[in-house]
């Protein structure tokens, strides 16, 4: 029954609605942060991270576990990459 749930979830979240939360990522971040299986709660919470805002959860703060942190470190690899400089030609 919670895998119905979870997979229904989890179709109503497409890649528009990720890039609706997310801005401007790389297309195969929409990838991995749907077949992680991640939903809009995931996504938020990930961000909120991200954005030094983990003190939205209250009294509840707690590190990132399960789906949120997956798509945490996804998001993370990502601005990873926009922080190298270009390799310069000789």
């Amino acid at each position: 029954m919670a895998e119905q749930l979870r997979t229904a979830r989890a179709a109503a979240f497409d890649a528009g609605e990720i890039r609706r939360q997310c801005g401007d990522i790389l297309d195969w971040q929409v990838e991995a942060i749907l077949e992680s299986g991640a939903g809009a709660e995931d996504v938020g919470a990930a961000l909120a991270w991200m954005a030094g805002q983990d003190d939205v959860m209250g009294e509840a703060r707690r590190p990132l576990a399960g789906t949120a942190a997956e798509v945490y470190e996804i998001l993370a690899a990502g601005e990873a990459f926009d922080d190298e400089d270009p390799i310069s030609p000789l």
